[in-house]
Order: C-alpha cells, then structure tokens, then sequence
C-alpha cells in the first residue's frame, strides 16, 4: 500500500507535467496564429508570391525550386484564391511549427527548454514574415524541424520507420527550397561527436544512399548551373556580390529582424552554447551528451559557412534563405536558458529569466515594427488605378519586361478579358535595360507613336545601372509626353504619359 502510494505521487506529478506542457503549448500555439493572422490580406501578393501562384494554377509544378510547397498550394487553391485564403496555408505550416520545435526541444534538452523554443518560435518576427507569404519558408522551417527530430529520433532508437520518415522529410525539404540540402549537411557533421557505437551506421548509411539518389534531378540541376553558359547556380545570378553589409542582413534577419540588440542578445546566447557544448566535450569527450549541444550548433553555422563558400563561385547571401538556421537558432538559445546551472546561473540566480525575457520582448518589439514597416509590391494597387482610369489607345510599359506578368496577374482578376496593351515587344525592349549605356535618343526611336497615352511602370530600380536607365526612360517618354500623374505605390512607381 505504501509503495503504491509512493510510486502514485511521481506519476501524478508527471502526468501533471505533461498536461501543464500541453496546455502551454497549446497556449503558445494560438498566440502563434493570432500574430500569423494580423494583416494577412491586406497587402497586395509581390512578385514572388505570383509566381508560385501561377505555376500552381497553371499545372502540376516540376520546377525544383519549391516543388513541395507549390504542388500543396494546387490543392489548397481550391478553397480560395483571395490574398488571405492563398497566404493561409503558410500560416498553418507556420502555428504546426510550433509544437514540432517544442517536441525537438524537449526531446533534446527537456521540458522547460521546449516550452521556451516554442514560444521563441511563435514570437520571432522572421517567422511570422515568412508564415504570411506565399511562398514555401514556412513550410521549409516545419520541415526542417520534424526531419532534425527524425535525426535525433533516429540516433536514439534505431527504427526503420522512423529513418524513413527522416529520408521522406530530408528530401521534401530540400525540394522545398535548395537550402534544405544544408540541413541534411549539418546533422551528417553532428555524427562525429556520438561514440562510434552510438552511431546506427546502417541506418545512416542506406537513408544518405536513398536521399542521394531522390535528389538526383536536384544534383544534374546543380551541375548545368556550374557548367557552361552564365554562371548561375539554380537561378540564382540576379544576387549580388557578398558584402559585409549583406552578412549583417542575414545575422540581424536570422535573430529576428530587432536589429543590433537583438543580434546581440543572440551572440551572447550563442556563445554560451559554444561555451556548453566546449565543456561538455571537454568532460564527456564524443557522446550524447556532447552530440546535443553540437547538433544546433552544425544546423546553425553549417549552412552559413557552405553559403559562404558557395558564394565566392555564385553569391547567395539573402536573409530569408537562412530560415533554414531559424530552428538551430532558437535549440541552442532554449538550451542555454533552459539549463543555467552551465552558464548563467553562475552570475544570477534571476539571469535565465530575465534573457528570456528580454528575448521574448525584444522578438515582440520587431514583429510590431514588421506590421508597421514591412511592404510588398502593390501590384493589386498599380492594377486597380490603371484599370480605374485607362482609355482607348492607351499603351503600357514596363521598365523590367518580366513585370508585364505580374501585372497582369491582378489586371486578369480585375478586368477579366479586357486587354492592357503594352506598346514595345518585351524581349526586345530589355536591350535599353540591360545594355551598359542606355540610350534616350535610341529609346524615344524605338517607342511607337500611335498611343496617346502611355502608363510607365517603374520597380527594381534599386541599383545605379537600373537608376540611370530608368533616367533614360523618362527623358525618352518626356520629350513626346508630359506627364499627367505620378501616384506612388508601395515598391512601385506608376506614371501617366498623355500627349
């Protein structure tokens, strides 16, 4: 009688917290999709968000870069196509990542760890940003997330099925985007810091031999990239040379978008898993103990060292690709805070709280700037007014030839079969574009004389050889057309010519 009542108060305490965990996290799930929810439709689809439409409504996507989430976004396109209905599927990818980041957590460094990723994860403005887009990150960080638990799953207890499901979730990923590949590089780097004889190397073995061959048309894509014609490695040559400017975007978007305090905050909680993961090394040598605090560490330096030496043969420094690190991120900055007595207990029995705290608070902040400060190009803007105003012989044109498409993307939804003529064939306009000396003499000669009117659309005029030929266009339509109107749209400019 004793000993049943002895072992019933452990059992009620841990069923207690189990229950209290799920309740937080269920907690922290609806705060996730409150924050997912804030302004969804409000801003018109950009470029990108059209073209993954697009190609889901067009067919069956094949195109590599983002397979996954395009052909999801088919099926999921028959309960609406309205901004918010679209963007919803990202939204729902973003709040499942939830309980996925506080199970891996958990699993790795306990309960209270998982509660406090989870609820980094909800907060953390460069989540929220790629959870209310069209695109496939949010889905990329789901399942970069579950795969890395299959991983640790996988080294724990030796099951077929669950490397199946990691091969299944390893290649999804990467046909998700092409990051996903450096991913599956850091947990395959994590595997020299277990004792050999924790190791499944069967397993391992054949589930890289299956996920090498499933990646096969990701390979040969890679390899047309590399050989002949212009460099560029899986479209990727529109990205400029690497910067320390463009390092900085990454690591400030990376710790979620706070700028330099956050940032901060981050290298501090960095460098105490550094200091952890040295320690235990230094204690326990390769074992499991030191393969958990390495883990995050490879999923957060790994793809931003391959980047980086991938970039000297083809850039590719832009923030929202290194979402794939998200995950490892916050498993390192929930291990610190969450075990104290490695670090920071030492200097204050309240400093786990208060970095928690501060972290939690300063991700916040910048999911509030996000609301206010984030745009995207308002092509449903730019359609509306010149769907609103246009005449007979009216001609538009497009400074970049591939607008024309986004444009017509919200000009078909609003004016259904009625036409928006441009008034220069688009292959040939992009020689007064690309060249390295646009011409307004050349330009004016080129240009037709029949419309009476002219709608110039201006974008991606950020650097100085798209300046000077947007300069070019406007001197070249100025001398024929004065201008009417100019009304400004978020990342776009609209100007009437009108004789």
């Amino acid at each position: 009688m004793q000993l049943t009542v002895g072992l019933s108060i452990p059992i009620r305490l841990a069923t207690g917290l189990r229950l209290s965990a799920a309740g937080a996290v269920a907690a922290t799930m609806g705060l996730a999709l409150f924050l997912r929810l804030v302004h969804l439709g409000d801003l018109s689809f950009w470029s990108d968000e059209i073209i993954s439409i697009t190609r889901s409504q067009a067919a069956w996507s094949f195109q590599l870069h983002m397979f996954t989430y395009e052909n999801i976004l088919r099926l999921w396109m028959g309960l609406g196509e309205s901004e918010a209905a679209v963007r919803m599927l990202s939204v729902l990818f973003g709040v499942a990542a939830v309980p996925a980041m506080y199970a891996l957590a958990a699993r790795l460094f306990g309960v209270r760890a998982g509660l406090i990723a989870s609820l980094l994860l909800a907060v953390n403005a460069f989540h929220v940003q790629y959870s209310q887009e069209a695109r496939s990150y949010s889905l990329l960080v789901l399942l970069v997330i579950l795969s890395t638990l299959l991983f640790v799953r996988g080294i724990e207890s030796r099951s077929t099925r669950v490397w199946a499901g990691y091969v299944l979730l390893g290649v999804l990923a990467v046909y998700s985007h092409s990051f996903g590949i450096f991913v599956l590089a850091a947990h395959a780097g994590s595997v020299p810091f277990l004792r050999r004889r924790e190791v499944p190397w069967g397993h391992l073995a054949v589930s890289w031999a299956v996920i090498v061959a499933a990646l096969t048309p990701f390979w040969l894509s890679i390899g047309s990239g590399l050989i002949g014609g212009p460099r560029d490695i899986g479209g990727l040559s529109w990205i400029p040379e690497t910067s320390a400017k463009q390092l900085y975007s990454v690591l400030t978007t990376l710790a979620g978008g706070g700028g330099t305090p956050l940032l901060a905050l981050s290298l501090v909680l960095v460098s105490g898993g550094l200091i952890v993961a040295a320690t235990t090394w230094y204690s326990s040598r390769a074992s499991w103990d030191t393969w958990k605090y390495v883990l995050p560490l490879s999923g957060l330096f790994v793809p931003i060292f391959l980047a980086l030496l991938i970039s000297t043969v083809q850039p590719m420094m832009i923030p929202r690709y290194f979402i794939v690190c998200l995950p490892a991120l916050i498993l390192v900055a929930s291990s610190v805070i969450a075990h104290p007595r490695l670090l920071i207990n030492r200097i204050s029995a309240v400093a786990p709280v208060a970095i928690a705290a501060a972290l939690v608070a300063t991700s916040a902040l910048a999911t509030v700037s996000y609301y206010s400060n984030f745009q995207k190009e308002d092509w449903r803007g730019v359609a509306n007014h010149v769907a609103s105003r246009w005449q007979a012989g009216d001609g538009m044109l497009f400074y970049v030839p591939w607008m024309q498409s986004k444009f017509d993307f919200y000009s078909e939804r609003i004016a259904g079969e009625r036409e928006f003529q441009a008034i220069v064939n688009q292959s040939q306009w992009k020689k007064f574009i690309l060249g390295d000396e646009p011409d307004r003499e050349a330009i004016a000669e080129y240009l037709p004389d029949g419309p009476q009117r002219v709608w110039l659309v201006l974008g991606h005029t950020n650097d100085a050889q798209r300046q000077l030929a947007r300069r070019e266009i406007q001197a070249a339509l100025s001398g024929e057309y004065p201008v009417t109107e100019s009304p400004k749209f978020s990342k776009l400019t609209l100007t009437l010519y009108s004789r």
